[in-house]
């Protein structure tokens, strides 16, 4: 008998999937089609159940607990975010962060452009030359101020800024000390091309004037007592008369910035709470900012002296939150001026100073 050629069989939709639908007579076999039909239906709950696996997963990576990875340079100033993970301050605010202790300039701002950092630390003028740069950062917080940690000193017979022209002045370039230098000369009304510039490191700017190889150096301390103690020099001026200008500040990737606001909301506090321990609680937090900078106690205990972390309050005002001078705008204008009249930064790059911090982090890190 010969075999008559199956039927066109009839198809059914099943959330936009085709099932192919035979009669329990013809050849395929209804047993066949059933065990068919569970599968295709086991594999489609299979697919909705990963989907929604990996829904929740994107979304817990997003809500839950940020793992940051944080820039810091070897300074007493960015201590308190050692006293911040030790102490716990940082866990207890949901956030698991890792810091890292990178003081070479170049190397810290490739990582944070590569996205491999969520943040870092900068001084004002060094944020303008990094901006300039093309460096993906946001301002958030007003880390510390020198405050006669920084100086120039120079020979007695240089008595004040004016008296610099014609001499010859150590400092390290494109640095917060040429910047201190610079703005000085410029509040002033002096030209710094009157003075003649030999390029060297802080440390060895003050070393250099200490054996008379210089007329004067921008330096930091130790150096500033050292010169003060030799014969032939003395300090002309430090950061403590004019405070402000040599600050260090915290910055943010902007996509930490955009996508996570919690996680550095959370970071300012367990900041804030590391500042009040070194207040309450300073042989301890000296302790360990000394084992985790590996610095001498004592040495950091100097070092403290000429640094003034600003409360929240300051940092409200220094953003011009509240009515405040909003010296962050102030002091960016100028460092972005003063970096263009040295040639450091293009002279027809425009940056508007608004768009390089964010108050907002701050004024509702309690919310």
């Amino acid at each position: 008998m010969l075999r008559s050629r199956p039927h066109s069989a009839p198809c059914t939709d099943f959330d936009g999937v085709r099932i192919l639908e035979v009669d329990s007579d013809d050849d395929f076999g209804g047993g066949t089609i059933m065990v068919a039909k569970k599968r295709l239906l086991l594999g489609i709950t299979a697919l909705v159940l990963i989907g929604a696996l990996l829904g929740f997963l994107l979304h817990s990576r997003s809500t839950g607990p940020a793992r940051l990875k944080l820039a810091v340079v070897t300074w007493v100033g960015f201590g308190p975010f050692y006293v911040a993970q030790d102490k716990g301050f940082f866990r207890e605010q949901g956030i698991d962060v890792e810091l890292l202790r990178i003081d070479d300039f170049g190397a810290r701002r490739a990582a944070l452009a590569s996205g491999k950092l969520d943040g870092s630390v900068e001084t004002i003028d060094s944020l303008a030359i990094g901006l300039a740069q093309g460096i993906p950062a946001v301002e958030v917080l007003l880390v510390d101020e020198s405050y006669g940690g920084d100086g120039i000193v120079a020979t007695r017979d240089i008595k004040s800024l004016a008296d610099l022209s014609g001499k010859t002045v150590a400092l390290a370039k494109t640095t917060p000390s040429h910047f201190f230098l610079l703005y000085l000369m410029d509040q002033a009304s002096l030209n710094p091309a009157t003075i003649t510039i030999k390029p060297m490191d802080a440390g060895d700017a003050g070393a250099a004037f200490v054996a008379g190889k210089v007329d004067a150096a921008v330096t930091w301390e130790p150096w500033l007592g050292k010169a003060k103690d030799t014969p032939r020099g003395h300090i002309l001026t430090t950061s403590r008369e004019h405070p402000g200008i040599i600050a260090d500040c915290f910055v943010v990737h902007p996509d930490l910035a955009r996508n996570r606001p919690e996680a550095v909301k959370a970071l300012l506090r367990a900041w804030f709470k590391a500042i009040d321990f070194l207040k309450s609680d300073g042989p301890e937090a000296i302790a360990i900012i000394s084992k985790r900078l590996e610095l001498p106690a004592a040495d950091l205990e100097g070092m403290l002296q000429g640094v003034r972390f600003p409360s929240y309050e300051d940092n409200m005002r220094f953003m011009g939150v509240g009515g405040g001078d909003n010296r962050m705008e102030q002091m960016f204008s100028a460092a972005l001026r003063l970096w263009q009249k040295e040639g450091v930064i293009a002279a027809d790059k425009k940056i508007a100073p608004a768009s390089v911090y964010n108050p907002a982090f701050l004024r509702d890190m309690n919310k």
